[in-house]
C-alpha cells in the first residue's frame, strides 16, 4: 500500500517540479512577468484642449510613442527614439509646458 502511494506521488511531484522549472526559464527567456507588471508606462501627459491631450507612452520593450487622446478616441501620433527624450530635471511633477515636456522641439 505504501509502495503504491509512493509510486504515484513521487512521479507527480517530479512533474509539478518540472513544470515550475519550465515556467521559470520561460519567464527569464521571454521576459514574461507576473500580473503586477504593467506593459505600458505613461511618461508625460500634455493637455492641448479641454478634453484633448497628447500622451507619451513607453512600452515594456523600450519603445516610446505619442498618442492623442480625445473624449471618444485614441489616435497613434508618432514613434520616438528613447535616446531623443530628455530626462525630467526634477523628481517633483511640474506644470505641463512645451519646454519641460520632454518632447524634442525643432529649432
Amino acid at each position: 500500500m505504501m509502495g503504491e502511494l509512493l509510486g504515484i506521488l513521487l512521479p507527480l511531484a517530479l512533474i509539478i517540479l518540472a513544470l515550475f522549472a519550465v515556467l521559470h526559464f520561460a519567464r527569464r527567456r521571454f521576459g514574461l512577468t507576473g500580473q503586477n507588471a504593467t506593459p505600458l508606462t505613461i511618461l508625460q501627459i500634455l493637455p492641448v484642449g479641454p478634453r484633448e491631450r497628447i500622451v507619451l507612452v513607453k512600452a515594456r520593450s523600450g519603445r516610446v510613442f505619442a498618442v492623442g487622446v480625445a473624449g471618444q478616441s485614441v489616435t497613434f501620433l508618432t514613434n520616438f527614439d528613447p535616446d531623443d527624450l530628455t530626462a525630467p530635471e526634477s523628481a517633483a511633477p511640474a506644470a505641463p509646458s512645451a519646454e519641460g515636456s520632454g518632447i524634442p522641439l525643432s529649432r
